[in-house]
């Protein structure tokens, strides 16, 4: 079963609208009970990851409400009140709505972090200095097809790894579609 499938299914025939073609797809359905939002994901462990992050901002205002969950077909789906057809990208010149997505992404950025992830305890030096180190071996075997040469790639592999420090939450797509 395809994405929009689902949708449709979970609609009851009601109108379905697509409102994006990202891994997790986000549809707005239109059914007896009113307007809401389904998501279906790419993979049940992207949903266990957002449904964590979820369960920790629950509550805060501009947080849309999840009314229901579940799997069909092999596709994970959560469906979510309609918190509007608006967004920073269609209100750009409104003052009211930007302080309004200040004041719930603050929100957010202040949440629990241990809550929202499992980095709590922030990345370590040690962890980020075996994850630059493995991710560098990785990739070694792709430098060719990138142009890079063997010099330069010893030269790159050889840098320091980024410093570590608390977590911080932040969206990993800041656009403003998203708010």
């Amino acid at each position: 079963m395809e994405a929009l499938e689902l949708a449709r299914s979970l609609a009851g025939g009601g109108r379905v609208q697509k409102l994006s073609s990202a891994a997790n797809q986000l549809f707005r359905i239109y059914a007896t009970g009113g307007p809401s939002l389904i998501k279906v994901y790419d993979t049940d462990g992207l949903e266990r990851r957002e449904h964590r992050a979820l369960n920790a901002v629950a509550g805060l205002p501009g947080v849309p409400e999840v009314l229901e969950r579940g799997e069909q077909d092999g596709l994970t789906w959560v469906q979510f009140t309609d918190p509007g057809r608006w967004n920073l990208a269609t209100l750009p010149g409104n003052l009211d709505a930007m302080r309004a997505a200040g004041k719930v992404l603050r929100a957010i950025h202040e949440a629990d972090k241990d809550a929202l992830s499992n980095l709590g305890g922030g990345m370590t030096p040690e962890a980020l200095a075996a994850d630059y180190t493995s991710t560098f071996k990785r990739l070694e075997r792709f430098r060719g097809r990138f142009g890079i040469s063997e010099e330069e790639f010893a030269t790159l592999a050889s840098a320091s790894p980024p410093s570590g420090g608390e977590p911080v939450t932040s969206h990993t797509d800041p656009t403003p579609d998203k708010f």
